[in-house]
């Protein structure tokens, strides 16, 4: 996800960086477009432009990151990776986000600019507003009432408890053709049983919620050494085959190798469609039911 690491004043030695991680992206091609010509004195410059956001992100902190100055420096962040180095969509900068609580360099490359806590801070505030973004997509649908572009990424986001995006993701469960476990799902969201770490993402996409998955401690089977599961997986009909199951399960991986796990476990029925997604079978379980699923594993 670009910009890479530019902010940290050092911007050849990430080009070959940024290169081999985004290099087949659209957004790095836009990049490699806009940026044919420039001087190395233009690229600090921008850079600098840069560092002077997360600066003010820094002077904000005393702030909630919920605050009108909080979510006006994303819209300046985000307005400034567009006009200098790529279409920042809410789907980048949610990965953004993550990139930069993720406390690596661009973790320390921002604290440098904005003081201890600035990196934390900025990606809370980005969270915050992809939230609000998804809310207000969600609320706002397409009046043609037709599944957009197979070209068209979905936004996948976290949900917390008692917003808006919660009572809506509650309607998408009660609604939900998944007989079988639709009510336990809906109950959980209902009560919030979700503790520590536990939560739900859902996928949206042409102004609706279209998918869903959990994080979890536990799931239907009685096995309490295996955590943390990847369940709860589901997208709406027609919107299957744009690997959205995918999608949501890479953005649950994320955020589980960022609370400091080394694997996650997805139990099925199926074989070969978590494959795809770098899972391997482990083994069969049983559930509580007495019925023999799968149970997939992947390493981060």
């Amino acid at each position: 996800m670009l910009p890479f690491d530019e902010t940290n004043h050092r911007p050849d030695a990430f080009a070959a960086q940024a290169s081999a991680r985004w290099g087949g992206t659209e957004a790095y091609r836009e990049y490699e477009k806009k940026n044919e010509g420039r001087t190395p004195m233009q690229e600090q410059a921008l850079a600098d432009g840069m560092m002077g956001i997360f600066a003010e992100f820094g002077k904000a902190k005393h702030l909630r990151p919920s605050s009108a100055e909080a979510q006006g420096l994303v819209r300046r962040l985000q307005s400034y990776i567009t006009e200098h180095y790529y279409t920042c969509t809410k789907q980048i900068l949610a990965g953004l986000e993550e990139a930069y609580s993720a406390g690596g360099e661009f973790t320390g490359n921002i604290d440098r600019a904005g003081g201890p806590g600035t990196a934390q801070f900025a990606a809370e505030a980005i969270r915050i507003y992809c939230a609000k973004q998804a809310e207000k997509q969600q609320n706002e649908p397409d009046p043609s009432g037709k599944p957009g572009s197979t070209e068209a990424p979905a936004m996948v986001c976290k949900v917390e408890k008692g917003t808006n995006l919660a009572d809506l993701l509650l309607a998408y469960v009660e609604s939900c053709p998944w007989d079988e476990v639709k009510d336990h799902i809906a109950d959980v969201i209902r009560s919030w049983a979700f503790t520590d770490w536990e939560t739900m993402f859902v996928a949206i996409l042409d102004g609706r919620i279209v998918g869903m998955a959990s994080v979890a401690k536990t799931d239907y089977y009685p096995l309490p050494d295996v955590c943390p599961w990847v369940s709860s997986i589901f997208v709406s009909e027609e919107y299957r085959g744009r690997r959205l199951s995918g999608d949501l399960i890479s953005h649950a991986n994320r955020y589980l190798k960022k609370k400091g796990f080394a694997r996650s476990y997805i139990p099925s029925a199926h074989s070969g469609l978590y494959e795809r997604y770098g899972y391997t079978y482990l083994k069969d379980i049983v559930n509580y039911g007495g019925g023999t699923d799968h149970l997939f594993v992947k390493d981060f």
